[in-house]
């Protein structure tokens, strides 16, 4: 086997693997993954994103060709296959992004988070403008002359 045949065959790892695990790291620090399958989720946003990189790249190369009207006239496939791939690349890198904030919206809350402490109704403790409640009297000496009744017939009742 000639040198420049073994060249073809091996994968290359270098600077691309580098360039992965730096995008993944960094995305990591962004999204903060707390479990395996979101980890797993931060990896494939890194690979997928640099898939739809490369596939920009090629795509670009075959916009700037000098045989754009060639191929456009006589290997229009050539260019539905190139489109095509960038729009594959795209909406896998946009589906992984979507399920990471999806696990991230649906991770059980902690005390610690703010929307574990925020009221779940957030009318909670607020009075609606339209219904005011009654004023409430703690002793008879600040309550009218039917309010003292009601609290006299109230505690008469209880005493029963």
């Amino acid at each position: 086997m000639s040198q420049a045949t073994e060249t073809k065959m091996t994968p290359q790892t270098g600077p691309s693997d580098m360039e992965l695990y730096l995008l993944r790291d960094e995305l990591a620090e962004t999204h903060q993954p707390r479990n395996a399958q979101e980890r797993q989720l931060v990896t494939a946003i890194a690979q997928n994103w640099l898939r739809f990189q490369q596939a920009l790249r090629v795509e670009q190369d075959l916009m700037s060709s000098p045989d754009l009207g060639d191929i456009l006239r006589n290997r229009l496939e050539i260019y539905k296959a190139v489109s095509r791939h960038v729009t594959d690349c795209e909406r896998a890198w946009r589906h992984c992004v979507t399920r990471l904030e999806i696990m991230k919206r649906n991770r059980p809350k902690t005390l610690a988070s703010p929307e574990a402490r925020r009221p779940s109704n957030r009318l909670e403790g607020k009075l609606p403008p339209d219904k005011p409640l009654p004023p409430v009297c703690t002793s008879v000496m600040q309550a009218t002359p039917a309010q003292a009744e009601a609290i006299a017939k109230r505690n008469h009742h209880r005493r029963e």
